[in-house]
């Protein structure tokens, strides 16, 4: 069965300034929906100006959830517009999403799968591409197999994906320019596509209780035997 949307659950964060009375209806009508909005601080935001409308706003980063559907989340992500919200090259998006199984979850720590994400995250809009080529470090790309492994086991948090102890998969390179609602969108049909063509583990052969059994010669079927898959620990 292939793998959707609806295998996850979803959540968002969004930086920039904000205009101080559209989120608080915004988090009004969330929780009515028994979803959270929090507002936060963030450092790595920076407006050197004062030739900002919403630049009085004493926040720095809006996260939103808990979305049982990607389509929700979406919905609400569209709610930020240019009459409640302003962004510059320092303003991110960082997308949420937890694997409702763990088949799902097994997958998506797959290295091969994760290179090739970032090979396509890439291809969208051009300040995805200067996030995602390290101008900031805010979501470095991994760079082999084993430091997949190290920094998803720590749970290392300034990289493409982050391993978060929350347990969800956290999208750090988004930009929060004019394309940030359909680069989500793309990036999530072309996520799943790359998902859907990682093989199952045996789960015969799936037994990481230790950090020395992380690295167990962990395979998948019809896998060549001379080839080896490090999957980091739950």
């Amino acid at each position: 069965m292939k793998i959707n949307t609806n295998d996850f659950s979803w959540g968002f964060e969004i930086e920039g300034l904000f205009d101080t009375e559209f989120v608080q209806e915004l988090k009004w009508e969330e929780n009515q929906k028994g979803r959270i909005l929090e507002t936060k601080g963030d450092g790595s935001v920076r407006f050197d100006d004062d030739d900002y409308e919403f630049i009085n706003c004493n926040y720095r980063e809006v996260a939103v959830g808990i979305f049982n559907s990607h389509k929700e989340l979406v919905r609400t992500l569209k709610k930020f517009d240019s009459s409640n919200y302003e962004f510059n090259n320092s303003c991110g998006i960082h997308l949420h999403l937890k694997p409702r199984n763990q088949r799902t979850r097994l997958k998506f720590m797959d290295y091969h799968f994760i290179k090739k994400l970032q090979e396509k995250a890439q291809k969208l809009s051009p300040n995805i591409k200067r996030r995602i080529l390290n101008e900031n470090g805010w979501c470095r790309q991994y760079k082999g197999l084993q430091t997949l492994r190290n920094e998803f086991d720590r749970k290392e948090k300034y990289r493409f994906v982050r391993n978060h102890p929350k347990g969800t998969f956290e999208f750090r390179f988004f930009s929060a320019d004019e394309n940030r609602v359909s680069n989500v969108e793309v990036f999530v049909k072309i996520m799943l596509k790359e998902l859907n063509k990682v093989k199952d583990i045996k789960t015969k052969n799936y037994t990481l209780k230790t950090d020395e059994e992380i690295l167990i010669k962990t395979r998948f079927e019809n896998y060549k035997s001379n080839e080896i898959k490090i999957i980091c620990a739950i």
